[in-house]
C-alpha cells in the first residue's frame, strides 16, 4: 500500500491562508503525478499536514484556532483530494500531541458522514515528545 507523505511545514511567519493555498497546490501536483503512475488511490494512504500557521505568526490563542484550523483543513482536503482515497492519517506538523489531537477531533466530529475518506492520525512525534522529554 502506498503512503503518499506531501508535507508543507509550519517554520516561518506565514498565514492560516497561505499554508491553504500552497498545501491545496502541492496535493494538485501530487495527485497529478499519482494519476500519470497509475496508483490506485483506493488501496493508498495519504499523510498530510493540518492546515497551521507558521510557527512565527502569534494569531489567536490555540482553542480559538483549533476550529478555524480543522475547518480549513477539511475544506482544502475537500477542494484537492480524491474521494477515491483510502484514508488520511495526518502529521502533526510539530504540533504538540493535545492540540493535533484536538484538531482531529473537531474535524471527525464536526465533518461526521460528510467525508469521503477516513482521518486518522500519524503523530508519532507528538505523542512521544512528552515522554522523550522525561
Amino acid at each position: 500500500m502506498p503512503i503518499i507523505e506531501p508535507e508543507v511545514l509550519m517554520n516561518g511567519a506565514h498565514s492560516l491562508e497561505r499554508n491553504f493555498e500552497v498545501t491545496a497546490e502541492v496535493l494538485h501536483m501530487v495527485f497529478s503525478q499519482i494519476n500519470s503512475q497509475r496508483v490506485m488511490l483506493e488501496g493508498m494512504i495519504l499523510k498530510p499536514n493540518m492546515m497551521l500557521p507558521g510557527l512565527q505568526d502569534a494569531g489567536q490563542q490555540h482553542q480559538q484556532r483549533i476550529s478555524v484550523e480543522a475547518d480549513a483543513t477539511v475544506r482544502c482536503l475537500l477542494r484537492a483530494v480524491p474521494a477515491a482515497v483510502a484514508g488520511i492519517a495526518f502529521l502533526s506538523g510539530g504540533k504538540a500531541g493535545e492540540l493535533a489531537s484536538a484538531c482531529l477531533h473537531a474535524m471527525n466530529v464536526r465533518f461526521k458522514g460528510r467525508l469521503p475518506w477516513a482521518l486518522t492520525f500519524s503523530f508519532a512525534r507528538a505523542i512521544q515528545q512528552p515522554a522523550l522529554e522525561i
